[in-house]
């Protein structure tokens, strides 16, 4: 169902960088490089088996990759009639859900803030972070993609 384009030496830096990107935030690097690639892939829906072969990976890393970017509605299985695959492609409403994650985990980051200021009145440090946190919702709810 899937006649891939090949990946280009700018699409494997590309999802390369990607792959940085993520993994600096705890997560898996093979999570950064199947975003990546569904970020460039053509067609944009792709099999496990191709996610594997064109990323190098083994099964068991797309198999986590993909059940993590599920989990967090990244992205989507799609199945087609008479093909008995799945595929995956990215999410439409992706970066809406991601932006709504950061803003709950700021959210999350506000409540201990203030908790803390409770604990200890006109501590500067834990001030900051209060700060920071109410800035930084602010300007994630403002942002409508």
């Amino acid at each position: 169902m899937s006649d891939q384009r090949p990946l280009s030496v700018d699409d494997l830096n590309f999802i390369d960088e990607i792959s940085n990107l993520i993994s600096e935030s705890g997560l898996p690097r093979s999570v950064g490089k199947v975003l990546g690639f569904l970020l460039v892939c053509q067609p944009e829906h792709q099999s496990s088996e191709a996610i594997q072969s064109q990323l190098h990976l083994s099964a068991g890393s797309a198999s986590t990759a993909t059940t993590l970017l599920r989990r967090i509605q990244l992205i989507t299985a799609v199945t087609f009639p008479g093909d008995r695959k799945m595929y995956y492609r990215l999410d439409p409403e992706c970066w809406n859900r991601l932006l709504q994650l950061r803003i709950q985990q700021s959210e999350r980051g506000k409540v201990l803030a203030q908790k803390g200021m409770h604990i200890h009145p006109g501590n500067a440090r834990i001030a900051s972070m209060a700060e920071l946190y109410d800035k930084s919702i602010e300007v994630m709810k403002q942002i409508h993609l």
